[in-house]
């Protein structure tokens, strides 16, 4: 079982955000998780890395509106303390040009 999966079942999201690993709830990271989180690092940002690689962006629509899907990476997720929506569209409009289409 991969360290994603384990925090995923525990009820905990992981995710990259600045190179940086963010968890959420925090609540629910015990000591014990926080030790195996610490002592894995390289191989949970490779397996993070991965997992990003393959999950759809957010993306403008054709009438311009910002378009987040629920299986995107949890990053880009405002509501579950992912980056706030001004700073999705600040990413997504440097990356993908004028409309951030990827």
């Amino acid at each position: 079982m991969t360290i994603v999966n384990e925090l995923d079942r525990r009820g905990i999201k992981v995710w990259l955000m600045g190179g940086k690993v963010r968890v959420f709830p925090k609540l629910l990271l015990t000591g014990e998780l926080k030790q195996m989180v610490l002592e894995n690092r390289s191989a949970l940002v490779e397996e993070l890395t991965r997992i990003e690689a393959s999950q759809p962006k957010p993306f403008f629509n054709r009438v311009g509106d910002l378009v987040i899907p629920f299986n995107s990476p949890q990053r880009y997720h405002w509501w579950a303390g992912g980056q706030s929506v001004k700073e999705t569209i600040l990413e997504i409009t440097q990356i993908g040009g004028e409309h951030g289409n990827y």
